[in-house]
């Protein structure tokens, strides 16, 4: 294909000695070849870093930096290294782009004169290689300033991640700059959801192609099925950022409210299963059950007087999930009251 200009793709790995190789051939497979790809170490103690730099030493696209110790969220100042590269991308070092991935989305892009575009993906069991889902559009779709508002509830699911996108890095210099200036580095809070809602915010229009193109593979211990603390928080941090959005485009409609609702609702859901599972002990578990129940976000989402449109489904079941977390917490409180008798 003409070259549509040169892409720069982040991957940071962590002990990623069994899935990195197919992460790596997935970006070196790509049909359009004018690319450098940063792999950054990120304090393995596994082959990781042996991996990188055997990559390394093969292609010369391949930039790589090492990092002593482990940090979630750790950056580096790619324009240190790299001015020339005209878009931006990421890809998690146990996933897989397919080849067309590059050349597909920039063709799209170009097109359609858009800055930013994403593509559909497939959710697939690492131990078995089953199709778990796959989310995309049935036509292509550009997202017009006027239909931000109309149509987030399309969108919106396509804006939790930083895979599965193609940035200008002219777009992703504002971006940044906005984020700087308005304060909203909630790097432990949905950041990845807050900057992309903040891309979307300032690009006229964005684009979703309706390829999938990416591979998203999950295990039973992907940090998706530990419980997060912060996932109580950053829930609620997202809605009232997601509100605030909204409101940029005029009265937010009952929809779309509702829509915020049944998305928040289905984190806390998902949280409080995550918390149930885990090993921690039963003072902790109240503390943070006395946290989701003390969350004015929650309060809102839980009050009688809140009536739902009953196309959302989860909303319905907002008063059997109130009983599970008092029977819960009574039941925790219980079996602390019986060990501290045994002290």
């Amino acid at each position: 294909m003409a070259d549509d200009g040169k892409v720069l793709i982040l991957t940071t790995a962590f002990n990623a000695e069994k899935t990195l190789r197919r992460c790596v051939d997935s970006v070196l497979n790509q049909s359009h070849e004018n690319f450098v790809y940063f792999l950054l170490d990120n304090g393995s103690t596994d082959y990781t870093r042996e991996i990188i730099l055997e990559y390394a030493a093969k292609d010369k696209r391949i930039r790589p930096f090492f990092y002593d110790y482990n940090k979630r969220g750790r950056a580096i100042n790619i324009p240190e290294f790299v001015d020339d590269a005209d878009y931006r991308t990421s890809l998690d070092s146990d996933d897989e782009y397919l080849p067309q991935f590059f050349e597909n989305t920039l063709r799209f892009m170009k097109e359609n004169d858009l800055e930013y575009a994403v593509c559909g993906y497939d959710t697939i069991d690492e131990e078995t290689g089953r199709l778990i889902s796959r989310k995309k559009l049935d036509f292509d779709t550009i997202i017009e300033e006027e239909d931000k508002a109309d149509k987030y509830i399309l969108y919106r699911r396509y804006l939790l991640d930083f895979w599965s996108r193609l940035f200008t890095t002219s777009l992703r210099e504002k971006t940044n700059t906005r984020l700087g200036e308005a304060g909203l580095n909630h790097r432990k809070y949905k950041f990845s959801e807050i900057y992309n809602h903040e891309t979307v915010r300032i690009t006229p229009r964005f684009g979703i192609l309706a390829e999938s193109l990416h591979k998203y593979y999950v295990r039973p211990n992907s940090l998706s099925n530990l419980f997060n603390p912060n996932e109580i928080k950053g829930s609620a941090v997202m809605y009232e950022f997601a509100r605030e959005f909204l409101l940029g485009y005029g009265e937010i409609s009952k929809q779309n409210m509702d829509y915020l609702a049944a998305v928040y609702f289905s984190h806390i859901e998902k949280a409080f299963i995550n918390l149930r599972k885990s090993d921690m002990a039963y003072s902790e578990k109240i503390t943070f059950i006395n946290e989701i129940l003390s969350d004015a976000v929650f309060k809102e989402v839980f009050d009688e007087s809140y009536e739902p449109d009953p196309c959302f489904e989860n909303l319905k079941n907002r008063n059997k999930f109130l009983r599970e977390i008092y029977r819960t917490l009574s039941e925790y409180a219980y079996a602390l009251g019986g060990i501290e008798n045994e002290k």
